[in-house]
């Protein structure tokens, strides 16, 4: 299944970063980890910004299948 992480700002509730993985990886998930700190140290306006932020995890749901028409 897929996992979205999304980085949000305390101070003003902006997006900083986000990510998804597959959740049946574990390599997968520690990358996304770390790219998603690694995108809020970068983005981010002001220390305040780099230190006061929420993670909002949530599993993406999978597709429907596609029906293929003769």
């Amino acid at each position: 299944m897929k996992i979205q992480i999304k980085a949000m700002c305390e101070a003003n509730g902006s997006l900083l970063a986000a990510t998804s993985y597959d959740d049946t990886n574990d390599d997968a998930r520690t990358n996304a980890v770390i790219a998603l700190l690694e995108q809020v140290l970068a983005r981010a306006e002001s220390t305040d910004e780099q230190r006061l932020f929420t993670l909002d995890i949530e599993a993406l749901s999978p597709e429907a299948p596609r029906s293929s028409s003769t």
